[in-house]
């Protein structure tokens, strides 16, 4: 890590052992009170809960109980720009994960939101500058430090990036593990999983790495600056053939001088 600045450097350090994230056999509503639904996905249901006894407020993610494969992998997991996993609770039926809130949104829903309503609707407002290179060096310091602990997460996206609070300054986390698995050094992976637009060619081919997160950043990226999707399709087999055929490029246009 001589390369790095002391900064990323340090990032690197964070590693939980197995045994700091505790797992509770018990049903979750002994503990916790579920106010209101924050979103659902193909993997499971994101609610706001406040513990009982200390009224603190986490995001449960509720999952069949046979999905320790995030758990196994978030629980050692301690970065800033990275959901941390407090605690888990299972029961027969379930596995709740009890997990960072964040109530800023997701990435996708923050690009949707600069779209005008005004007197010119539907045109993008292109974020400047900074506010760009803050968001990729977040992503970029998360990625480098799952890569630097042998872990690739596979479904990076603008939706899989949260918000931390919709009124401090913007502070991305990555979140939803569903898809990551560990990795050796020099390692070719083959199971092809992931949101199709935001593939690297050679998942498509089942011969990747974990360099493949690397390019879903890029392709964020894009969608970040643009507000327009890097491959102009919407049939699955056209998209596959623009992610292997085409070199993309960023539509300069969209991007500010100052």
């Amino acid at each position: 890590m001589d390369h790095l600045s002391p900064t990323v450097a340090n990032m690197m350090t964070g590693w939980r052992s197995a045994t700091a994230v505790p797992t509770i056999n018990t049903p979750l509503e002994e503990r916790y009170v579920v106010t209101r639904k924050l979103g659902e996905g193909k993997f499971g249901t994101v609610s706001l809960a406040v513990k009982k006894g200390t009224n603190q407020k986490y995001a449960v993610k509720v999952m069949p109980a046979y999905g320790d494969q995030e758990m196994r992998i978030t629980k050692c997991l301690s970065h800033p720009h990275i959901v941390r996993l407090h605690e888990t609770v299972r029961s027969q039926s379930s596995l709740c994960l009890i997990l960072d809130l964040c109530l800023g949104g997701d990435l996708h829903q923050w690009i949707s939101q600069r779209f005008r309503k005004d007197k010119h609707p539907g045109q993008y407002r292109t974020p400047h500058r900074a506010e760009v290179a803050t968001f990729v060096w977040q992503m970029l310091t998360a990625v480098a430090y799952l890569h630097h602990h042998k872990i690739v997460h596979r479904d990076i996206k603008p939706g899989n990036l949260l918000l931390e609070d919709p009124s401090a300054p913007a502070t991305l986390k990555l979140a939803d593990f569903n898809l990551a698995c560990n990795f050796r050094k020099g390692q070719r992976l083959s199971s092809r999983c992931g949101s199709l637009m935001y593939l690297a060619p050679e998942v498509i081919q089942r011969s990747y790495t974990e360099r493949c997160d690397v390019w879903s950043i890029g392709v964020t990226f894009q969608d970040l600056v643009t507000g327009e999707a890097l491959w102009q399709a919407q049939e699955e087999p056209v998209i596959e053939r623009m992610i292997l055929q085409q070199k993309p490029e960023l539509r300069n246009r969209h991007w500010p001088l100052g």
